[in-house]
């Protein structure tokens, strides 16, 4: 995208068809896998029929509330401010968009399955394969269709993961025309979708943070700003959905698991996971900031991305880098305020949070370009700060608070160190060619390369007492 649309407001309308199909996405089946894998043997194959039925109706939903929103478009184009000669641009990236979000509600309802299974392998194989497609897609069609190629690309991407991951499972399709197995299963069926609903509220009450940025980003700030802001926010997050995907649903997993059989060993491992994630999180967030100039620069600096492009993505991305870690734990804690069954606290903490981004946002977004990331780094700090206070009032030996917040402290110190001596030196390094870089950036390297020796070993160790 960056390559051969650079910083643009064309993606700036991909970014804001988008916004709700995700709502709708996450609100539906966001939470869909998690709450399907609470169910008392559900990896057994005697109930891959309630598996099928769970994932059919949720399919079924999900594609009614976007067909009421592909009718909606005339009133959403209005809402959400789209130039006019955008227009039908918007209606076609929403409607590819639209069909995404219905195959990947199946893999929303599939993937933690695959975790609960053991199967982190074909996990792994299906996703790669799938991106890889999707990849192979855009750069096959990207010249003649632009932003399109990259709807398209997404599509391709939930098809392919939809149908290898039922394949996987073995589900009997066929299980949804029976009626006997409907009858026996619909009172759990019922059961699970009124959680769904109760958590659809909160998701609808996060995402509105997200929803608000886009508009007034496309609004207010100059164009391209928003497309900007995807990139660093998408190279901050890859390492973070990397322990989504992986760790933090295994360890969701586990923490549910040893919850139900001794409250000991439940809060003995919640603690290692949390120094776990601490520490992987502060190593990551300090050597992110410390190579966010080098990291731009190899993975953007060509095609129509251009220096310009560079210095406003850079500084959007530094920002992100220095919420890395709070954005990382706070994902955590609220999945162990999910097990702890305090979702009407969670509740809460979403709407305060949601509140507090959207009010300083608003306030302060006409002054400084930079308002967006700054408050929701903010955000994050303060909300993750509460999490913690929170469950180890509750438990008060399920988490080292204390310790946490010195890292945190650690964390917030050096991050704005080294930002400050990139913004000081900024000029000198973007005007360097990759190899000059590499040269210029050869002690740090070094240091890092020691450092994560070091650190691996460490969290090799930690991983094992874990276990």
């Amino acid at each position: 995208m960056a390559f051969f649309l650079g910083v643009s407001g064309r993606i700036d309308v991909l970014l804001v068809a988008q916004i709700i199909p995700n709502i709708i996405g996450s609100m539906i089946s966001g939470g869909a896998g998690e709450l399907l894998v609470t169910k008392s043997n559900i990896d057994h194959e005697s109930n891959s029929k309630y598996v099928t039925q769970y994932t059919f109706l949720t399919v079924v939903i999900i594609s009614i509330v976007l067909c009421g929103y592909w009718l909606s478009i005339p009133i959403f184009n209005d809402l959400l401010e789209v130039k006019k000669n955008d227009h039908y641009l918007f209606l076609n990236l929403t409607f590819l968009l639209i069909l995404s979000k219905v195959f990947g509600s199946v893999v929303s309802c599939l993937q933690q399955l695959l975790y609960l299974k053991n199967l982190y392998k074909k996990f792994i194989f299906i996703s790669l394969f799938s991106e890889l497609i999707g990849i192979l897609v855009i750069l096959s069609i990207v010249r003649e269709n632009e932003i399109l190629a990259f709807a398209y690309g997404i599509l391709v991407t939930s098809i392919l993961n939809a149908t290898l991951f039922f394949i996987v499972h073995k589900l009997p399709i066929f299980s949804i025309f029976d009626i006997n197995s409907w009858k026996e299963n619909w009172l759990d069926l019922i059961q699970h979708f009124k959680k769904i609903f109760t958590l659809s509220i909160q998701t609808l009450i996060n995402h509105t943070s997200s929803f608000w940025e886009r508009i007034i980003s496309y609004k207010f700030l100059q164009a391209g700003y928003l497309s900007a802001l995807n990139y660093s926010r998408s190279l901050t997050e890859l390492p973070k959905m990397a322990f989504l995907s992986s760790v933090l649903t295994t360890s969701y997993i586990e923490q549910n698991k040893r919850r139900q059989s001794s409250h000991e060993q439940y809060q003995s491992y919640s603690r290692k996971v949390d120094v776990l994630l601490n520490e992987t999180g502060f190593f990551f967030q300090v050597v992110s900031m410390l190579l966010s100039p080098i990291i731009l620069v190899v993975f953007f600096k060509r095609g129509a991305f251009d220096r310009h492009d560079l210095e406003i993505t850079l500084g959007i991305y530094q920002i992100f880098i220095l919420g890395f870690l709070p954005g990382l734990m706070f994902n955590f804690l609220t999945r162990t305020m999910f097990i702890e069954a305090e979702m009407k606290r969670l509740f809460w903490v979403f709407v305060f949070k949601t509140t507090f981004e959207i009010l300083f946002m608003t306030l302060f977004i006409e002054y400084f370009a930079q308002a967006i990331p700054i408050v929701l780094t903010i955000s994050k700090y303060i909300f993750v700060f509460y999490l913690y206070h929170f469950l180890t009032k509750k438990n008060s030996d399920i988490f080292n608070r204390k310790k946490s917040i010195k890292l945190y402290l650690i964390a917030i110190i050096s991050s704005l160190l080294i930002y400050w001596i990139n913004r000081v030196f900024v000029h000198n390094i973007l005007s360097l060619s990759i190899f000059d870089l590499f040269l210029y950036y050869s002690p740090i390297l070094f240091l890092i390369l020691i450092a994560s020796f070091y650190f691996l070993k460490n969290i090799k160790r930690k991983i094992k007492g874990v276990n």
